[in-house]
């Protein structure tokens, strides 16, 4: 990021470099903490993952040895197909050799800086918070229902996860990981939570997804 500060107009051009990235791949990333291990995971070379990731090449059927162990682990962890992750769009040629890099410049007010650079520390005691009354709740649920509500906010070390998921780690449906998971949360609303928003809240804070 390059800033460059003109005190007369009080406003600061901010250049921001966009890189592109295949965003499911990106979530397999946050699960497994780095590239590397992402790449492990899929049964791939740190380059052809690279690849994959940074949209400068996609699997092929006929080329990629490990095509249905891929795509079951896809759906596993995201929950998404190797044609939902590698759609047509994204693997001609003329795509594939487009930039994925560019710089967006805009004149920032100076005052909005800091809000942009660095959450609030009132933000930040309000998540560490709501992480908190989580982990304080969790005794009052069964083993099940443990498990269920640490892998969906990644708790404990568990890899945050959909319910697509934990269902099939735990052999159940995606329908009975939701009904498991709501009771659960009535249980958590009963102790520590107020109301439906901070319920609405605390799920916000972890970016839950289906």
């Amino acid at each position: 990021m390059k800033t460059t500060i003109t005190h007369k107009t009080n406003t600061i051009p901010l250049t921001l470099n966009i890189k592109a990235k295949n965003g499911y791949l990106w979530q397999i990333v946050k699960l497994f903490g780095s590239q590397s291990k992402a790449a492990k995971y899929l049964g791939v070379s740190d380059n052809v993952f690279c690849r994959w990731i940074n949209l400068r090449g996609t699997p092929h059927p006929k080329k990629t040895t490990k095509w249905q162990e891929i795509e079951n682990k896809l759906l596993i962890t995201i929950g998404k197909d190797m044609s939902q992750v590698f759609p047509e769009a994204i693997r001609s040629k003329d795509f594939l050799d487009m930039p994925k890099e560019i710089d967006v410049t805009k004149n920032i007010p100076i005052d909005n800086i800091e809000q942009m650079v660095c959450p609030s520390i009132s933000q930040r005691l309000k998540e560490t918070e709501q992480i908190e009354k989580l982990m304080d709740g969790m005794k009052y649920l069964t083993y099940r229902e443990q498990e269920i509500i640490e892998r969906r906010f990644g708790l404990t070390g568990k890899p945050q996860q959909t319910r697509l998921a934990i269902g099939k780690l735990c052999g159940v449906s995606r329908e009975r990981v939701n009904q498991i998971e709501q009771k659960a949360m009535q249980k958590l609303k009963g102790y520590f939570i107020t109301d439906d928003d901070e319920t609405k809240r605390i799920k916000e804070a972890f970016c839950l997804t289906e």
